[in-house]
């Protein structure tokens, strides 16, 4: 089998995973639009390409699938899982499977705002948002909503621009000089990070794990921890089952006063799946038995709790000779 990884970005650690499961006859090909990433180093061949909105991005991925006789395809970039999603049936045609969930899933996960209507109005606990301050607003002098709150973008990815903001003031001086934002709520609970796989037979959950952030930095947690709830579980299961989803998820959570509440829904491998990996949960096997037609067995918590995930700082070293061009590919 083989795979391409669109938009690798920095994840040098799940290549190296990938390539332990899938073996020597297995290739791993990756794409960027720039030759100054390391995780492009990894892989067994990378392709330089456009940027994702450009209007040959799809025709070059098309053409290099057939050229490296892709199986299977996915991204580490959200907007780009939309931009996969609207080309399934492409893809599809040349025989190769879109590793992204169906186009209006992908959309929902995409904008924040979005998701959470969707999700209130199917009874799944989620974190209360306002698409202006003129919203939030109403509910802040009937007291449904106090400070601190969250403004973050609307269709933005990890922690980039979230911040806490402490009173009313603030909040209009931020909305007046940023545009296409989103208010949320202020949960004071415990961060939760689940990776979950979505069988692309079955499409329902059969793999679940999740870790308790202890460190976060811009951009994802550096420090976690693996626990097990069956509690947990079963509203993942809930979750999943109100979308489409095609493989590899992660879904963000809070627990507070007793409850899980819903944050995010990242429809793609996660920067952090690597610990769900170093546990036994490999889900880069689940996806080569779905592409032979074999349906994954759903089985949840089979890993062991109170183990830690460090990430820690590493570099590669290259000749500038041998990075990677638009013009040439290299092993």
């Amino acid at each position: 089998m083989n795979y391409l990884i669109c938009s690798i970005g920095k994840h040098a650690k799940l290549i190296q995973y990938m390539k332990k499961t899938l073996g020597e006859d297995s290739k791993v090909i990756v794409t960027a639009n720039q030759e100054m990433l390391p995780a492009l180093y990894f892989a067994d061949k990378q392709y330089i390409v456009p940027d994702v909105h450009d209007e040959s991005y799809i025709p070059e991925l098309i053409k290099i699938c057939e050229e490296e006789n892709i199986n299977a395809i996915t991204t580490m970039l959200d907007v780009e899982t939309i931009i996969l999603a609207e080309n399934r049936s492409r893809f599809n045609s040349i025989g190769v499977e879109v590793l992204t969930p169906s186009l209006e899933t992908a959309k929902l996960c995409y904008d924040k705002y979005s998701m959470f209507e969707y999700l209130s109005s199917r009874g799944i606990r989620t974190i209360k948002s306002y698409k202006n301050i003129d919203d939030f607003e109403k509910d802040y002098i009937t007291g449904k909503c106090k400070f601190p709150i969250f403004v973050k973008p609307n269709t933005g990815r990890g922690s980039v621009g979230a911040r806490k903001v402490y009173t009313f003031e603030e909040l209009k001086f931020i909305c007046f000089e940023e545009k296409d934002l989103i208010i949320q709520e202020y949960i004071d609970g415990i961060d939760i990070d689940v990776d979950v796989y979505v069988d692309i037979i079955s499409h329902k959950p059969v793999s679940i794990f999740s870790k308790e952030k202890i460190e976060i930095i811009i951009g994802g947690a550096t420090k976690c921890i693996s626990f097990k709830d069956q509690r947990l579980f079963a509203f993942i299961e809930e979750v999943v089952s109100k979308f489409m989803f095609n493989g590899p998820i992660n879904v963000e959570v809070f627990y507070a006063d007793g409850e899980y509440v819903l944050t995010e829904i990242n429809p793609r491998f996660s920067a952090a799946y690597i610990h769900a990996y170093g546990c036994g949960i490999d889900f880069f096997k689940f996806i080569e038995n779905n592409l032979n037609g074999v349906e994954n067995i759903a089985s949840f918590g089979e890993y062991k709790e109170n183990i830690i995930m460090m990430k820690y700082d590493d570099m590669l070293i290259i000749n500038k000779s041998d990075l990677a061009n638009k013009n040439e590919v290299r092993n």
